[in-house]
């Protein structure tokens, strides 16, 4: 494993620990999606992300602190070549209203907002954006194209 990427890992951000204890050597940058330290009685763990890399890479990664709890951030530093990567876990897409919209920006708002993108030679976004592109009319394919086509 050099980089990986997961979502839905339904861990609070004090439970960290849960992950790096698995793997040896490795490195990461968690962010949990749930408020708390607890579910109540009923309740599904929802959200967060992590990005995983090896401790002993050939590069620097830094992790980023963005205040949004969809996102996981680092920047990795190869050989001069500066890149963000960024890993998005996204609200559900919902097919009428604007339920959702306000969140699903925010996450594309931090990353923006992290006062790196203009000192990267690269921006990678993946993970779980949680739309339907051929649904062309829904607020989150809408913003999602906006920002894909203004970046």
């Amino acid at each position: 494993m050099i980089l990986s990427c997961f979502r839905s890992i339904w861990l609070y951000n004090s439970q960290t620990h849960v992950i790096q204890n698995k793997f040896h050597d490795i490195s990461l940058r968690c962010v949990s999606g749930m408020n708390g330290n607890c579910l109540s009685a009923g309740d599904r763990g929802y959200g967060g992300c992590v990005i995983l890399w090896k401790s002993s890479l050939s590069c620097t990664v830094e992790p980023v602190i963005v205040a949004n709890n969809r996102v996981s951030i680092v920047l990795i530093n190869i050989h001069g070549t500066r890149l963000l990567l960024c890993y998005v876990y996204m609200p559900c897409d919902t097919r009428y209203g604007r339920d959702n919209i306000d969140i699903y920006n925010s996450v594309f708002n931090a990353i923006i907002d992290s006062n790196l993108c203009n000192n990267v030679d690269h921006i990678l976004i993946g993970g779980d954006f949680n739309t339907d592109l051929s649904r062309t009319q829904s607020p989150h394919t809408v913003s999602l194209n906006n920002v894909l086509v203004n970046s």
